[in-house]
């Protein structure tokens, strides 16, 4: 008889717990119900990553209006988001090397928005940009790019240049 109690106890037990875990819901709105044909449609950043090709046309180099500076480039960029989720401007790095030597000058958020007025680049969007960046070092032997961003799915990438400013030689003759 003791057997035959433990028996039923647990099943009660199981039935009991089963019962538990049954739950009732009723969608609050559209973006929580399951549509017909797939899963729920849920809202928040994309699942694709933004991805920003970046052309560097020949820039200019003049002389700087910084008196810490001696030059200012003014270097022409063309973005265009190719994934199909936004992005937006962090930063321009540019880094000239001559000899051993590398002089890194950074534009960040704020620079580039006093610049363009915009960092933003949208989904499958075309921009084209002049950013100005002082700097000390010439002639140059080599100069190169990065643009970094932000893209909608929050995490932050960049994308190398190689850079062909005029002017660099002619300013050191």
């Amino acid at each position: 008889m003791t057997q035959r109690f433990r028996g039923v106890v647990a099943t009660f037990a199981v039935f009991v717990l089963l019962a538990g875990c049954h739950e009732v819901s009723t969608p609050t709105s559209q973006s929580s119900a399951q549509s017909p044909s797939g899963p729920p449609n849920v809202s928040g950043p994309p699942s694709i990553p933004a991805v920003v090709e970046v052309t560097a046309p020949a820039g200019t180099v003049g002389m700087s209006p910084v008196t810490s500076f001696s030059y200012r480039l003014r270097q022409p960029l063309g973005l265009r988001e190719i994934a199909g989720a936004g992005a937006n401007l962090e930063s321009f790095t540019v880094r000239i090397v001559r000899g051993g030597a590398i002089e890194v000058q950074t534009l960040g958020r704020e620079a580039i928005l006093a610049q363009i007025g915009s960092l933003r680049l949208d989904a499958l969007a075309t921009r084209s940009i002049t950013l100005a960046i002082d700097f000390n070092t010439l002639p140059a032997e080599k100069t190169t790019g990065e643009v970094s961003y932000v893209g909608d799915d929050g995490l932050m990438r960049s994308v190398s240049v190689e850079l062909h400013p005029e002017g660099l030689s002619a300013v050191t003759k």
